[in-house]
C-alpha cells in the first residue's frame, strides 16, 4: 500500500513539475532569441543523451 501511495504522490509530483516547467517554456518564448532557444533545447538534448548512455554502461564499469 505504501509502494503504491508513493508512486501515486512521486508520478503526480513529476506531472505538476512538468507541467509548470512546459508552461513556463511556452509562455517565455517571445522572450528567447531562435538561438538561445537551440542552444538550451540542443544542451538539454546532449544531457539526456549523455544519462542515457551513462546508464546502460554504468552497470559494466563494476
Amino acid at each position: 500500500m505504501v509502494v503504491v501511495l508513493f508512486a501515486i504522490v512521486h508520478w503526480s509530483c513529476d506531472l505538476a513539475w512538468y507541467s509548470l516547467t512546459a508552461f513556463a517554456v511556452f509562455k517565455t518564448k517571445h522572450l528567447w532569441t531562435p538561438l538561445v532557444h537551440q542552444v538550451v533545447f540542443g544542451l538539454c538534448g546532449l544531457l539526456l543523451v549523455f544519462f542515457g548512455i551513462y546508464f546502460i554502461v554504468w552497470p559494466w564499469l563494476e
